[in-house]
């Protein structure tokens, strides 16, 4: 079976996944392969710096390749209330595709409103919970299994 290697770029951290089904020796790969699947992350406000009670947007951004994203996405261990407060959900805007290098690019950016409530750096370094969709082999067929990843997004100051 075929070295599979997962990249998840989260701002400047990367954090690398492989699963390896059979260890093999490298093989150089023609060119017209499609890319290794691989994910990238960006959290980040609309503006920089942030005022005490100023209301700015905070930006995720997911692009993804080689990889079929799920429709659940959520932001896990965010500031408490005291120091940012959330003012709306996270709404995503139309998805963005891109053609590299014989390659799909999808892009998706998620948007909420949220106000500085405390006088103060205050530092967001969630963990995005996101779903992955992978084909299972059944006794029948097969079939679209979404599984469900944690991942860790690298700390941004505000």
């Amino acid at each position: 079976m075929k070295n599979t290697v997962l990249i998840f770029n989260i701002s400047i951290l990367t954090v690398l996944l492989s699963f390896n089904s059979v260890a093999q020796s490298p093989q150089p790969q023609p060119q017209s392969q499609p890319a290794e699947p691989n994910i990238a992350i960006s959290l980040r406000p609309s503006s920089s710096p942030v005022f005490l009670h100023e209301t700015f947007r905070i930006i995720l951004t997911i692009t993804s390749t080689g990889i079929q994203l799920g429709q659940e996405f959520s932001l896990l261990s965010m500031p408490d209330e005291n120091k940012l407060k959330i003012l709306s959900q996270f709404k995503e805007l139309p998805p963005k595709q891109q053609m590299t290098s014989n390659n799909i690019v999808e892009i998706r950016t998620f948007t909420a409103d949220a106000r500085a409530m405390a006088p103060e750096l205050i530092q967001m370094a969630p963990n995005l919970r996101m779903g992955i969709i992978s084909r299972e082999s059944t006794p029948i067929g097969t079939r679209m299994v979404q599984i469900m990843q944690d991942i860790p997004v690298q700390p941004v100051n505000i």
